[in-house]
């Protein structure tokens, strides 16, 4: 056989190939059905799959390959622990079966009155999960101005929507659980869903799909999107999430369209281990849009873009009619560079592409566009220095000081360059309800762009940098942003050349937020969802797990 049985206790022998290595002090062989029979608490080790298995008695047949543990059952595999009444393993088929099993990882505790584990697949049937230990979960969009959730605030003046987990006791009935554990993101698939608080019924969901990381800090999930996009207009519609090839995420999005008149559209989003991509069209304006990255390395990267803002680091979010480019990002940081405290920061980033200026004009400037593509070769670096820091957690107190030095220099296919540098203090305070960051800088800079609707520099000479939050009670947070030119030497002769305002609403643990840029005149929804597992329970009829080994786990 390809097993090699090695029998320790009573005899010792060298173990081979695929090795199962017993201990047992009593060990029986029934010569009519050819079953080894251990008894007294047998260990049975498997040290490829680096399991063990604890029972009253076990059982092994050699021709049928099946090996079962009998009351009492323990099975330890990667430090997690399994407990059951009945084993079962078909080492022929590589199933498990195993009865009424608990187990307990770092944070769930897990039942089912039977387990079958197949080919990647465990099958629970009628159990449930929930958790013993404080486990606080986020889940927080990405966006722009003022990070709220940055804040200090004083426990007692909390306002939370879940409340003590303990006093809510929240539980959640749910027909079928399906959980995908994919390379880098898993799916997660519930039907007929019931919630409960405090035993009495809350209310009802059909059905719920969802799409998360490994750190479970985002999804993506069948709820509506709506919002406003320059040049696409206003835009609402539902929104239908599926796995795509190659472990991939797509989401669907048809939509109506308003931009002075209305029309219709429908946008895509596209995700997997590596890139992300939003394209969309809106016949309002008979508008293509697109976006999108993709990692080809730890810091090696490709964007892409069509009538739609993109990152440009410290000089801003702009728009191009279309552009490709590869850049290198890399940060560095040298902990307590001049003294404990004071740490060092630097970035740069190098990158080549090709852009065309956008055919309009969003920044009210009387720039003419060039019309032409070209490529531009641009390195961008910044350098930080921290001098003081101060924070008094009691008292809603905090101060960081620190002085930043950043340059860009560009070359064009055209010939034409652009160079910019500029440096000056800047600060992180908090008092309070209120917090604020604030910089300054002094520039010099030589623009000669080919493209400037798109990369023109636009901060001027001196500017300032603010932003501000206020949290106006419980459940209320306004901010804004702003970027205003002191040297009046901005193209379009404005004062604030980056204009945003947000406001937060509903309590601490589950905050809706609302902005508008009105320089890009875009709006931004988003939210930030803090739970704790403690106190939660959630039954189930039937759960697969696809790829049990990978939860939690990304494939690097």
């Amino acid at each position: 056989p390809n097993e090699v049985l090695a029998l320790e206790g009573g005899i010792n022998e060298q173990v081979t190939e695929k090795q199962l290595i017993l201990d047992s002090d009593n060990i029986n062989f029934d010569d009519e059905t050819g079953d080894m029979i251990a008894t007294g608490r047998p260990i049975l080790n498997l040290p490829p799959q680096n399991i063990k298995v604890i029972a009253d008695k076990m059982i092994y047949n050699e021709e049928s390959n099946v090996l079962k543990g009998i009351g009492n059952v323990i099975v330890i595999k990667d430090g997690m622990v399994t407990k059951g009444d009945y084993l079962e393993v078909d080492m022929n088929e590589e199933t498990v079966v195993m009865d009424n099993l608990d187990t307990l990882s770092t944070t769930m505790n897990l039942r089912a009155a039977k387990g079958i584990q197949k080919d990647g697949l465990l099958i629970l049937h009628n159990g449930n999960f929930y958790s013993e230990e404080s486990s606080i979960h986020r889940i927080q969009s990405r966006m722009i101005g003022p990070r709220f959730q940055n804040m200090l605030i004083d426990e007692a003046d909390k306002s939370l929507f879940f409340g003590d987990p303990t006093g809510n006791k929240i539980t959640i009935d749910i027909g079928s659980l399906y959980v995908e554990a994919r390379k880098n993101h898993e799916v997660i698939k519930a039907k007929d869903i019931k919630v409960y608080r405090k035993d009495k019924f809350w209310f009802k969901w059909p059905s719920f799909t969802a799409y998360t990381n490994k750190d479970r800090d985002y999804f993506e999930a069948n709820y509506p999107e709506f919002g406003t996009k320059r040049r696409l207009g206003m835009f609402i519609g539902p929104g239908f999430v599926f796995g795509g090839p190659g472990g991939s995420v797509i989401k669907a999005i048809p939509f109506l369209n308003y931009n002075h008149k209305f029309g219709f559209g429908g946008a895509l989003k596209y995700l997997n281990t590596y890139n992300r991509t939003e394209l969309g069209y809106g016949s309002a304006n008979d508008l293509f849009f697109m976006k999108g990255i993709q990692r080809l390395d730890d810091n090696l990267f490709l964007q892409y873009a069509a009538n739609t803002y993109m990152d440009e680091w410290f000089l801003g979010h702009r728009m191009p009619k279309y552009m490709a480019e590869v850049y290198f990002d890399k940060r560095y940081k040298n902990k307590d560079f001049l003294a404990p405290g004071m740490n060092l920061q630097f970035r740069h980033r190098a990158g080549f592409g090709i852009m065309e200026d956008n055919d309009r004009n969003f920044y009210g400037e009387k720039i003419n566009s060039t019309g032409i593509a070209t490529t531009r070769l641009r390195y961008m670096a910044e350098l930080r220095q921290s001098f003081y820091s101060y924070v008094n957690e009691e008292k809603r107190i905090a101060f960081d000081l620190s002085m930043a030095m950043q340059g860009s220099a560009a070359v064009y296919g055209t010939g034409d360059t652009q160079f910019i540098a500029r440096f000056g203090p800047r600060a992180h305070l908090q008092y309070k309800n209120w917090m604020q960051d604030i910089g300054y800088f002094i520039a010099g800079y030589s623009d000669e762009t080919p493209v400037p609707r798109y990369d023109r520099y636009r901060y001027g000479h001196q500017s300032v940098y603010l932003t501000e939050a206020f949290r106006i009670n419980k459940y209320l947070s306004v901010g804004w942003s702003g970027n205003i030119n002191l040297s009046d030497d901005a193209p379009n002769g404005k004062m604030f050349q980056e204009n945003r305002f947000l406001v937060a609403f509903g309590p601490d643990d589950l905050k809706i937020t609302l902005g508008y840029d009105f320089v890009r005149q875009t709006t931004y929804f988003g939210f930030n969802v803090a739970f704790d597992s403690k106190g939660t329970t959630i039954n189930y009829g039937k759960m697969e797990i696809k790829n049990p080994e990978r939860l939690g786990k990304r494939e690097k």
